[in-house]
């Protein structure tokens, strides 16, 4: 059990740890998964092309459909669609999407 200690670092104080903790991830040293057998490092990168992918889809995407939306509602000004896409809006701002829980 002392070699484990050891191997972690949990041998050290507190300060000591949090100190070496902020070195590594300047370091990009993220450590090792025991679950899928690599490094953190590799794990993240090897998904960041998906996510970046994803990440700029949805972005433009977003912002095409609420440029749109903003330029219809801004077209009826005072009338019940500009009222409609208002309150969804806000709403859709407001809330979070339940379905990644």
């Amino acid at each position: 059990m002392e070699m484990l200690r050891k191997n972690f670092g949990l041998d050290k104080s507190i300060p000591e740890q949090l100190l070496i903790y902020i070195k590594n991830l300047f370091l990009f040293d993220l450590g090792f998964s025991f679950r899928h057998n690599m490094e953190v490092l590799e794990i993240i990168l090897d998904r960041l092309g998906a996510t970046l992918l994803l990440m700029t889809t949805t972005l433009f995407l977003s912002v095409g459909v609420g440029i749109l939306l903003g330029l219809f509602a801004a077209m009826r000004v005072n009338h019940w669609q500009d009222s409609l896409i208002s309150i969804l809006a806000i709403i859709s701002y407001a809330t979070h999407f339940f379905g990644w829980d």
